[in-house]
This record gives C-alpha cells, structure tokens and sequence, in this order.
C-alpha cells in the first residue's frame, strides 16, 4: 500500500442474525482509501470466519483481530496483514468464554487482547487473552462473569435490560491502569484495576461502577484523546459514554489517579421534538432508534455518534475547559439512493488517523459512506461520490495504518 492511501479492514456479518435478519456479508473486506479524495477501492476479501464483526489493529504486529459473534462458544481470531498485496492471512483463534461476542480490543503495547461477550443469557463475560510474541491469540488468562439484573420497576426496557451485557472495554488512556465495562444491561459503567503484568481483572475497591438513569444502556465509552488541550491536561480527563436506549451521551469527568468518573452532563443524540417531547427510546431492533458507536476527532474539539432507526450522524463541539457539549449539526448516514430512513442501520464509523475524513458501515443499506470533516469547524460535508455500494452488510471499520502524509 502507498502512502497516498490509508488501508482499511471492514467487518461484517455474513449470514442472517435476529437483528441483522438481511445479512450478506462476505467476511473481511481489505479496502484502498485515497487519504485526498477519499474514494475507496476493494483490495482482498477473507471468507474464513462466520460474523467477523468487530475488529482492532495492532501496529506491532501488523496484524487484524476479529470476533466472531456467533450465539454459543464465540471466539476471537488473528489475521495477518500482508502490507505488499492487502491479503488477510488467518493464523488462529482461540475461544472467548461466552457468547455473541460484541466488542474487541488491544492493550496500547499490544500485548493484551479484551473481549466483551454480549451473550442474550449468562454467562455475560469480559475475557483477556495474552498474545505471543509472534501476534498470535493465547488462551485466556481472566475471565469476569457480569451477573445481577436491573431491580424490578427500574428497567425501561425489561426486554433488553433481563440480564447483563457488557458491550465494550476500554482502558485509561495515559497508563492503562483500569478497564471501563459499558454494561447496558445493567445500566453501570464498570471499573477495573488492570494487572499489565498478569492479564487479571479486579473490581475498583472504591468505585466498583458509575450508575446511570434507568434505561441508558450504556453501549460505547470513548477518551478525549492525549494529543488533545484542555481538562486532559491537569488532574482530570474528559470521556464520554453513548447510551443506546435512552438515546443520549453523557460527558464524565475521569480522575486517572483514583480511576473515579462522575457525570458532567448529558444531552440527546437525535434532536427533540418542536414541542419539546424527549427523543424517542427504541429496542434497537427493526427501524427502533438507537445509539450505536461514538469517537472523538484526533483533534479533541468534536465528538460524534452514530443512531441508527433515526440514520444520522450528531455532531458535537466539546468545551475544551469542561468537557460539556455543543450540538453542531445532525447528518443523515446516506447509502443507497432511495433507501428509507430506518433502513441504513449506521452501526459504526471510523474517522481517518488525520482527521480529514469520516467513514460509516451502513449495515442493513450495504453501504460505506465517506464524508468530509471540516477540520476548523467539525461539521460533515455531505458524501457526493464516495459511497461504496458494494460492501454487503458492514459492521465495523478499522484503519490498518498509521498517519502519514499523502504522497
């Protein structure tokens, strides 16, 4: 690959699901972005594993690391990513103790793999799995069970909120001492000190988790980034949560010494109504509106999450002193011309390492989107060409390389 492009993996689901009931993907799709234009152009596709959903690079090892989220034993699995041809070589898989894995992702020195095992009926896990020198995937080393349920009456959405599901972890940014759980079963953002030298997870012994509103259901937590100004400078670190059923994003305030949140301010993700009504909350199944994905730009001045039901991007200007947030602009996903709102399903969007562009998998459209990012301002520029209308049911987007200048 050129250093006029980005290399891209995309994630898919390859069969049918119950919520994902028109799935067609064909596995893993290696994608060519042009880092000026922005236009995309498939490179390699890998067949080898059912529902390769969510993925994350390791720059280490130059290699993709994918989940598959099938309902009974899930597991995760290793890919290498030839640089000269894009081809995805599998190299193993190991089992991820639960099921319908959701979420994967790598320690900053790739050493650590976590996944977060979203499962419709216990056990609802979180598993850390030690990778070899070589990249390859090791057995799991820690597995936490989630357990409990949301009290009688508190629940929202009993259907969606029976028992609980850990969708995501992420790990303090600046030392990687604690792992932060989105469980949106149960409504609580979970904390765990993270043992680097033995792969363990313990529960915080003073902020085990941050509860939030009856029927959140907290998805995808995201940092302000290092490079950004502002609150991330001092004591304090800024993060984000997008709640899928209540349609919102909260802005905590993180303290990484204590590994303690607390909540700044919460705000909706799709506008309200003109009389005033609270935005919609939906199952997140069919055309129901729901959040799905969030991600700050490399710059730390705007966050974005993508709903889907309502198909839109929202787009937020972040005060810098305080973490609270601005909405800027609200961008429908696009896709296929003619296509319906409800029928895009945005599950997740990548921004480029340099910020230039955004990219969203429509998933039930079978469409990547790219808009342009008006870097002083945050807003999207509606998507012209570039609409790639030829990647069935995408999921996840991951960019396999890092910034550089185009050529």
């Amino acid at each position: 690959m050129s250093e006029r492009h980005y290399t891209i993996v995309v994630g898919t689901y390859t069969a049918p699901l119950g919520h994902a009931p028109n799935a067609h993907g064909k596995g893993l799709l290696v994608m060519r972005m042009d880092r000026v234009t922005g236009e995309l152009e498939h490179v390699a596709t890998n067949s080898t594993v059912e529902h390769p959903s969510f993925l994350c690079y390791s720059p280490r090892f130059g290699s993709i690391y994918a989940i598959s989220e099938v309902s009974v034993d899930a597991t995760v699995h290793s890919f290498g990513l030839e640089a000269d041809s894009g081809q995805l070589v599998h190299w193993n898989s190991a089992l991820t103790h639960g099921a319908t894995a959701a979420h994967v992702v790598l320690s900053a020195d790739s050493r650590w793999l976590f996944v977060c095992n979203y499962a419709a009926c216990e056990p609802n896990t979180v598993a850390v799995l030690p990778l070899s020198a070589e990249g390859r995937i090791l057995k799991a080393v820690c597995v936490v069970t989630h357990s409990g349920s949301n009290p009688a009456g508190r629940s929202l959405h009993p259907d969606r909120q029976a028992s609980p599901h850990p969708h995501q972890v992420v790990l303090s940014p600046r030392d990687q001492k604690f792992a932060y759980v989105p469980d949106l079963g149960l409504d609580k953002i979970f904390a765990y000190q993270f043992d680097s030298a033995t792969g363990n997870l313990t529960p915080h012994p003073t902020q085990p988790y941050l509860e939030l509103p009856p029927g959140s259901g907290p998805r995808h937590l995201v940092f302000q980034p290092a490079t950004a100004g502002g609150a991330g400078d001092g004591d304090i670190l800024l993060a984000w949560v997008a709640n899928e059923l209540s349609n919102d994003v909260t802005a905590l305030a993180h303290n990484p010494q204590s590994g303690h949140m607390q909540v700044i301010q919460t705000v909706p993700t799709v506008p309200v109504t003109a009389g005033g009504a609270a935005p919609e909350r939906g199952s997140g199944h069919g055309n129901d509106i729901t959040t799905a994905d969030i991600h700050v730009h490399p710059s730390g001045r705007f966050l974005y999450t993508s709903i889907r039901g309502h198909d839109s991007l929202a787009v937020y200007a972040i005060d810098q002193a305080t973490g609270r947030l601005t909405h800027l602009q609200q961008v429908p996903t696009g896709g296929h011309e003619g296509v319906k709102s409800g029928e895009q399903t945005p599950r997740n969007f990548a921004i480029t390492p340099c910020g230039e562009f955004l990219l969203v998998a429509n998933q039930t459209s079978d469409s990547v989107v790219v808009f342009k990012v008006d870097q002083e301002a945050g807003r999207l520029v509606l998507p012209a060409k570039h609409v790639c209308n030829t990647i069935a049911s995408p999921v996840c987007i991951e960019f396999a390389a890092d910034c550089r200048l185009p050529a």
